[in-house]
């Protein structure tokens, strides 16, 4: 059985806030029912949204630098997903990993609490808050 903890964090970054529905799960990583090997190196972020949980394809996935920099770590697929290698992480001291789109406000992870030094396969789900309009 996955536990699942949900909370609705809110975080100021570089002058922005970024609030976001956020749910930390064990994700299944196979459907056959055989043990899937997964790869350490790695972070999976999945995307969703707060509204309905289906998952976001084109978030655009950033890492925040100790100084305010950015580096693009890339797009979520089809599934809602982006695997980025933790070195990539580390390398450049990131802070905070930043979800983004058009349509929903931006979703923020504090690096600290992604286990980047864990010997794990790590996973994150994050689901975001759309944008309303009257």
């Amino acid at each position: 059985m996955n536990k699942v903890a949900t909370w609705f964090m809110c975080l100021e970054v570089l002058g922005l806030v970024a609030c976001a529905h956020v749910t930390k799960v064990a994700l299944p990583t196979s459907t056959s029912g055989a043990v899937a090997i997964s790869d350490n190196s790695q972070i999976t972020f999945w995307v969703g949204s707060a509204l309905d949980g289906r998952m976001q394809s084109g978030i655009k996935v950033t890492l925040v630098g100790p100084d305010g920099s950015e580096f693009e770590l890339g797009v979520t697929d089809f599934a809602g997903s982006l695997r980025v290698q933790k070195s990539v992480l580390r390398e450049h001291d990131a802070r905070f990993v930043l979800f983004s789109n058009e349509q929903f406000f931006t979703g923020a992870f504090r690096a600290d609490e992604l286990a980047l030094e864990s010997n794990s396969s790590v996973e994150r789900l994050i689901h975001l808050a759309a944008f309303a309009i009257p």
